[in-house]
């Protein structure tokens, strides 16, 4: 396949906490459709854990996608949470170790960054989405 190639997409919503377990099934899945290594497989449902987990305690609701797309080289998860919350206020501040807005140990996003080739956040209130691509080289 080559650059272009098309990313296959499930998306699942979330509203209750069990839908976060679905959400890591899905993307688990998706690992392992790939044939990821078990330490790249608990990294990408790490990821899908904890933006699902966001979504649903500080948005209330969401939807979160897997992307899939394999590459000669590589293979890549697209994992993209979207929700209606009240948006992220300093994202910076995020991203920072031990910050919290709900009494958490704040290691959640910086987690996601650390674990993701990539993360995007468009925030504000009303619309925020999330995306963390993660990449995982061929042997």
């Amino acid at each position: 396949m080559n650059a272009d190639a098309p990313i296959v997409e499930t998306a699942v919503r979330i509203v209750r906490r069990e839908d976060i377990l679905t959400a890591r099934k899905t993307v688990r899945a998706a690992a392992r459709a790939l044939g990821l290594a078990t330490v790249d497989e608990a990294r990408i449902v790490t990821i899908m854990s904890e933006l699902a987990k966001n979504a649903c305690i500080h948005a209330g609701a969401g939807e979160a996608r897997v992307g899939v797309r394999s590459l000669p080289d590589r293979d890549q998860i697209l994992v993209e949470v979207e929700d209606a919350g009240p948006g992220i206020p300093d994202v910076s501040a995020a991203l920072s170790v031990g910050f919290s807005t709900n009494g958490g140990h704040g290691l959640g996003l910086p987690a996601v960054n650390r674990l993701a080739k990539s993360l995007i956040i468009d925030t504000r209130p009303g619309k925020t989405v999330v995306a963390a691509l993660f990449e995982s080289a061929r042997a």
